[in-house]
């Protein structure tokens, strides 16, 4: 509740987060949100399913050197600053693998990385052939860019080879 002159209320009406971020939840959400928790509580293999995949696919990316602690069925994979994560991501697509990939301007162009999420009906071999497919991505359009020493994003890129990126987007 604000009490104000007329052009404090239009301010606040469209620069306020409060009122730009809040919406109910419609019916559809609503319902959706239920049934998801009616499959929690009633098929716990659904879950135990998620949870062994999650494992199964830490395990493997961790087999091709990459970091991953499987707690959570979402997997982030930061890639340094010189990749070109489009690049990489069309690569996985002509595979017919749909990996969604974070970049800039949407990030910084240093926190630009790959999001995988696995589910419970994804099977060994779905997940054999994606840790393949990014196992090969990386030495194609990742590696190349990491500090051999110690497997580091390297950021000591040539002056200018950020310019698209000078200047706000």
């Amino acid at each position: 509740f604000v009490a104000a002159n007329r052009d404090t209320i239009d301010y606040l009406r469209y620069f306020s987060r409060a009122y730009v971020f809040s919406a109910s939840l419609s019916p559809v959400v609503c319902a959706a949100v239920l049934a998801g928790l009616d499959v929690l509580e009633n098929e716990p293999e659904v879950h135990a399913a998620l949870s062994d995949n999650c494992a199964y696919f830490a395990d493997r990316l961790r087999s091709i050197g990459l970091e991953a602690d499987g707690l959570t069925a979402i997997f982030s994979l930061p890639v340094p600053v010189a990749t070109d994560v489009r690049a990489a991501a069309h690569d996985l697509h002509q595979r017919g693998l749909f990996v969604n990939h974070v970049e800039a301007p949407a990030v910084a162009i240093s926190d630009q990385r790959f999001r995988i999420s696995v589910s419970a009906l994804h099977t060994r071999d779905d997940i054999d052939r994606l840790t393949e497919a990014l196992d090969d991505v990386w030495d194609r359009h990742v590696r190349p860019y990491l500090d051999s020493s110690d497997q580091t994003a390297r950021h000591d890129l040539e002056d200018g080879a950020l310019d698209a990126f000078e200047g706000g987007f």
